[in-house]
């Protein structure tokens, strides 16, 4: 079962218990066209309740259906997503999936995720991201190399150039 709200925008809620079925997958991603049709900067608490089960019993057909979708819209993601919080509901599984998590959403959505225990922990994270602060879309992700306040600069330009990584 799946319930979407984006009553806390610009932090919206996708809870799923146990693994999507066709007509879960075509709810949730109905509700994400919709939040990304807003073009509004925000950010996504994915809740995924008895995680167990759901991996265990995770459809094919929902998996390649999800995946193509995910592919087709990674650029309004990296465009307008703030950031993926993933709850999981599984101490093993939360162990499990928090560096894949943290390196699996970059690539597929083009925005920062993490994986937590509690829903409390993923609304901190995300309103911590200075886009929820801001209220700025990003145009991509990661961010652009930028001028670096350093006595170096005029000398070479390579050493006054530095990353600004995103702040989690």
């Amino acid at each position: 079962m799946v319930t979407c709200s984006d009553e806390k925008w610009p932090i919206v809620y996708i809870h799923v218990d146990g693994a999507p079925t066709l007509e879960d997958l075509h709810i949730y991603l109905s509700a994400c066209d919709k939040w990304l049709s807003r073009e509004e900067p925000f950010g996504v608490v994915y809740n995924q309740i008895n995680a167990e089960i759901a991996e265990k019993n995770e459809s094919k057909e929902v998996h390649k259906l999800e995946n193509e979708w995910k592919n087709q819209n990674k650029s309004r993601f990296t465009q307008y997503c703030f950031g993926i919080a993933c709850v999981i509901d599984s101490i093993k599984l939360l162990q499990k999936s928090q560096i894949i998590i943290a390196k699996s959403i970059p690539n597929t959505f083009g925005c920062p995720g993490m994986a937590f225990g509690t829903i409390a922990e993923a609304q901190k994270w995300l309103e911590s991201s200075d886009r929820f602060a801001s209220g700025s879309i990003c145009p991509r992700y990661p961010p652009t190399p930028t001028l670096a306040k350093s006595p170096n600069v005029g000398r070479k330009l390579s050493s006054a150039i530095a990353f600004t990584p995103f702040e989690q």
